[in-house]
């Protein structure tokens, strides 16, 4: 059995995390592996959706109460926790959205700028599609000159 890390503020993982991972750096570490922040209340959700990313991918998964949105990489939330940071949200195309099917929620979102949503009803493998979309829309940092 495999446990889970813990859920804490997004300050005491900053501080864990190699210069690589913060924004003012290079936007993945050498071995290509990529951060991803998930701030999802529905913890069997995000347990699934977290065992899903890494079973199919080289990510660095990490649970939060809430994103910090100068780091790099993918950041997944749910409805709650978009309303905290849709205003000012820098590169929104990194978002996925677990969200209620409800117009004024999807509203938001898109206006924010967020094109990657899925429904809390749909799968966690759905989900999974939709952060590969995300990681892909991450900016790659430039080559390093060849020696």
């Amino acid at each position: 059995m495999r446990l889970e890390p813990p859920t804490r503020s997004m300050d005491g993982w900053k501080a864990d995390l190699p210069a690589s991972r913060k924004r003012s750096k290079a936007k993945r570490d050498p071995c290509g592996m990529q951060l991803i922040q998930m701030s999802v209340s529905n913890s069997s959700f995000a347990a699934a959706l977290q065992q899903q990313l890494e079973r199919h991918g080289d990510w660095v998964v990490v649970r939060v109460d809430q994103p910090d949105l100068s780091l790099d990489g993918v950041i997944i939330v749910d409805d709650g926790v978009l309303e905290k940071i849709v205003s000012g949200l820098p590169h929104p195309e990194r978002v996925v959205l677990i969200s209620r099917n409800q117009c004024g929620l999807l509203t938001r979102a898109w206006e924010a700028g967020i094109i990657s949503v899925v429904f809390e009803s749909d799968s966690p493998e759905t989900a999974l599609l939709a952060v590969l979309a995300a990681g892909l829309r991450v900016p790659m940092p430039p080559a390093l000159p060849s020696a």
